[in-house]
């Protein structure tokens, strides 16, 4: 949001692009273990499997500093029922 941005903006490292069927995944897996999230949660998890893992992860991960003793912080701030096309 354009209120949060600034507070936010210094402590982005990178940015992700997640197509709507990337995010329809995640949000069906996300299901499958029992987590009903929502539309933006899904795609926070959806960035996350971009970055951790596929051609160029270990390139992404080591740009960003990530390793195997790193903590990320992925956020769901909304449950299944934001998503009325479910």
């Amino acid at each position: 949001s354009q209120t949060a941005w600034p507070w936010l903006q210094s402590g982005v490292d990178g940015a992700v692009v997640v197509r709507e069927d990337e995010a329809r995944t995640a949000l069906t897996q996300l299901g499958a273990l029992g987590l009903p999230a929502g539309p933006c949660g899904a795609a926070g998890y959806a960035a996350l499997q971009k970055v951790l893992t596929g051609d160029g992860s270990s390139e992404r991960r080591a740009h960003l500093g990530l390793d195997s003793s790193s903590v990320v912080a992925w956020l769901i701030t909304e449950g299944a029922e934001a998503n009325p096309h479910q």
